[in-house]
């Protein structure tokens, strides 16, 4: 690239708005994060034993499941809107909001402490690690409030360095403690744990010094008022997410519960594409909603689903060679546990553009009730189908828990177009809902293509020349979205 090249570009950055400055910065130190995480797959799976990295796998959904406990999600939802409601109060609501959380994560180490050995049991984990769990949750509490803090002043510069330096001190810490103890699984839990608890310390003292406010009985009001009745929608959402490796490690065994982690991350490996698509779709349909032109831009809907296709069945192709290349042969027969869970990945888009009219005419009911439905599938079709077929069972019991998820979303959808009198389908049904069905029968037959190289790598080769005959028209596209989504 030449001097000028660069000069154009460093110009054209110093003219942008601060907001698309912050949401280019986030963009990419997102995209770094997530390199950040699939360069270390293929260390930690050959480092640690399946078992031990199940180990690892179920700590994190009981870390999810207390997150939610012990911090009410305060650190989330709640905190935008209270910017806005204490506007000139922001520094002392962040410090008194930090200092709840961590008020919530001592009264847990102490009924923690009292009836350790029943949380070891239930947890499947040695108590010091639980322990650690709890501390690592209030850490990171004080480190998303801090976030969600700079980032409504788009202060964004702070915010990229510090998650940056974070990630790779705990990548450090995490390897330095696997390579020095016996007990890998733990070690790595640990050497993650220090790392959040280190940073979590010094952004929680921090606010407290600008906020200089420890407890204020308004604001605990507003936390428990806004968090606490929302409070069984978020745990059925957690669970819907993570109870398939706890289920799998307390039903079967660590090991699958390692194999069945390395399944839905590969299965979900989009999933940060298809969080970008969306959080660019719902301004811009909430804007054709409001100057009702959505029925008419319905084909970019459509068009966006078929791409998210098309890269879903692009990584079920290339899956074998995916887990042989990052995480190794004892990983291997995860293989045949991604096809179900990628088409879930699917689903999860479509329940999520159905259920964007809820929102925006802010109809919580339904969407509340569909995401606790299929948390209740999810955990009973686990039950019965764990124990018999092992991780493969909570491969599928995952992709009809999200389809029961997606048909209540889309019933809601008819209910609101017909309550409010829409004459005209905002979506072509027929379409997003035929792909679905389609990319599910895919993800079957896919699965006796995986002993056959170069017929699927030949599909591969065709996905590929088809995104890029089509790259102006998804670009074409993208610009769209951004430009009438007022972002």
């Amino acid at each position: 690239m030449s001097h000028l090249s660069v000069q154009k570009l460093a110009d054209r950055y110093r003219h942008m708005p601060v907001t698309v400055k912050a949401a280019l910065a986030y963009t990419i130190c997102s995209i770094v994060q997530r390199s950040l995480s699939l360069i270390t797959v293929p260390l930690f799976t050959r480092l640690l034993s399946t078992a031990e990295y199940g180990q690892v796998n179920v700590y994190g959904s009981w870390q999810g499941i207390m997150a939610v406990i012990i911090t009410l999600q305060v650190p989330f939802d709640t905190f935008s809107a209270a910017m806005v409601k204490y506007q000139d109060r922001r520094d002392a609501y962040t410090s008194c909001v930090q200092v709840f959380c961590v008020a919530m994560g001592m009264a847990a180490l102490a009924v923690i402490a009292i009836f350790e050995p029943w949380f070891s049991t239930a947890f499947e984990l040695p108590g010091w690690i639980i322990k650690l769990m709890v501390l690592e949750i209030t850490a990171n509490a004080a480190i998303y409030c801090w976030f969600a803090r700079e980032r409504y002043e788009f202060r964004y510069r702070p915010v990229v360095f510090l998650t940056l330096v974070q990630s790779v001190i705990s990548i450090i810490f995490s390897v330095l403690s696997v390579l020095n103890s016996s007990e890998r699984g733990y070690a790595r839990i640990a050497g993650n744990s220090f790392a959040s608890i280190l940073f979590g310390a010094a952004v929680f003292l921090l606010c407290l010094y600008r906020g200089r406010k420890i407890f204020e009985w308004e604001f605990v009001k507003y936390i428990l008022g806004f968090n606490l009745p929302l409070l069984p929608y978020y745990l059925s959402q957690i669970i819907f997410n993570s109870s398939d490796r706890i289920m799998i490690s307390s039903l079967k065994s660590s090991s699958e519960a390692g194999i069945y982690g390395i399944a839905h991350s590969l299965g979900m490996l989009l999933s940060f594409v298809l969080s970008a698509v969306l959080n660019v779709f719902q301004p811009w349909f909430f804007s054709r909603i409001a100057d009702g032109t959505a029925a008419q831009k319905k084909r970019i809907t459509t068009l966006i689903a078929l791409g998210m296709a098309v890269l879903v069945l692009g990584i079920l192709m290339a899956a074998p060679e995916i887990i042989l290349v990052m995480v190794g042969k004892a990983y291997r027969e995860a293989v045949w546990a991604v096809p179900p869970i990628a088409a879930s990945l699917y689903a999860y888009y479509c329940a999520s553009i159905f259920l964007y009219l809820d929102f925006y005419h802010e109809k919580k009911a339904c969407m509340n009730a569909a995401t606790i439905l299929a948390a209740a599938v999810n955990v009973g079709l686990n039950w019965i189908l764990i124990p018999h077929f092992g991780f493969l069972g909570a491969a599928y019991t995952t992709l009809f828990s999200y389809l029961v998820f997606e048909a209540v979303a889309y019933y809601s959808y008819r209910r609101i177009l017909k309550q409010y009198g829409c004459q005209e389908e905002l979506f072509e049904d027929n379409w997003i809902l035929g792909i679905q069905a389609a990319l599910s029968a895919a993800g079957f037959g896919i699965l006796f293509l995986y002993r056959w190289f170069w017929i699927r790598m030949a599909f591969l080769v065709l996905v590929v020349i088809l995104i890029l005959w089509k790259k102006n028209k998804i670009i074409q596209i993208y610009r769209q979205l951004r430009e009438h989504g007022k972002l």
